[in-house]
């Protein structure tokens, strides 16, 4: 038994910190900064979640990273084309990931949300959700404009 928690002590010792600890305003800021994404820091809320828009080859949304480590990423457009409901449905028929839908101001939106189960922590793949977020929504954008 003695055994077994030293073995475990070790291992927790040569994990990354990262791993271990709440996903803080710094973590993100630093995965972000090292990725090249130009972003701008909103606030942090009562619950520890923080809200950032990040801008990347001239696309602009806005990402939360609760302090447990779940990652939301949202994007809001004009409603220039006169998209409905159901136009937003067929959208998510065809990129799954991707919720899309009419806000009570008639606007547009695209959300991406990625859990973290287990222990509180940073995503380890935080930089490559937002690019796949980016991709679908770049998708999302041409299959909208070819309706």
């Amino acid at each position: 038994m003695k055994n077994n928690l030293t073995v475990t002590f070790l291992i927790c010792l040569l994990m990354p910190t990262q791993t271990l600890a709440n996903c803080s305003e710094e973590a993100v800021t630093e995965v972000l900064s090292q990725n090249g994404y130009t972003y701008e820091f909103i606030e942090t809320d009562d619950d520890g979640d923080h809200f950032y828009r990040v801008v990347k080859d001239g696309s602009q949304f806005t990402m939360t990273a609760e302090s447990d480590g779940d990652l939301s990423f949202t994007k809001f457009y004009n409603n220039d084309l006169g998209l409905t409901n159901d136009n937003a449905a067929e959208v998510m028929e065809v990129y799954k990931y991707l919720q899309v839908y009419i806000d009570s101001d008639g606007d547009l939106a695209m959300q991406y949300h990625v859990a973290v189960f287990g222990e509180p922590r940073c995503h380890s793949d935080l930089s490559a959700h937002v690019r796949f977020y980016m991709s679908l929504v770049e998708s999302a954008e041409q299959y909208l404009a070819a309706l």
